[in-house]
């Protein structure tokens, strides 16, 4: 519920919910002012809010197949894929917890490239890093492949 993570102010100070409400349908603060309480010229509302993107969880489903592509194209050691709902791995195992780990890292820069924040001692990523996905995510397989202690030539 989108209330929750909205503030309004009058003139600095709170707005209790009683005088506004959000309407889903129009996209819009609406505020309920009481007889007496009117916006004059000199006055200022503020809106202040928090804004959460939502993805269905069909699209999140995409999202993670998506990434699962870079994991061929790195040479990962597994195969993944969604089955039936399912991640599962080459010969039907399952991934370990480190790989659910790179898949959610790798399917996060594939949604929201620009809205991370992670250090680790062998990357990190700020909001509105410049680099591309690509090579967000190239730095991500160069650690994994580090951590793993593989060398492929």
């Amino acid at each position: 519920m989108l209330e929750n993570t909205i503030t309004v102010l009058k003139n600095g100070s709170t707005l209790s919910t009683i005088h506004w409400y959000y309407d889903e349908d129009l996209g819009k603060v609406i505020l309920n002012l009481q007889s007496g309480e009117d916006i004059l010229p000199d006055d200022t509302v503020e809106i202040k809010y928090h804004y959460y993107k939502k993805y269905s969880d069909e699209a999140i489903e995409a999202y993670i197949e998506a990434s699962l592509t870079y994991f061929v194209q790195y040479n990962y050691q597994k195969t993944f894929e969604i089955c039936n709902g399912e991640l599962v791995a080459t010969n039907n195992l399952s991934p370990t917890i480190e790989e659910e780990y790179l898949i959610a890292l790798v399917a996060s820069i594939v949604i929201e490239p620009n809205a991370l924040n992670i250090t680790t001692p062998d990357f990190s990523f700020r909001p509105n890093d410049k680099r591309t996905i690509d090579d967000k995510i190239s730095s991500v397989f160069r650690s994994a492949n580090k951590a793993r202690g593989l060398i492929d030539f």
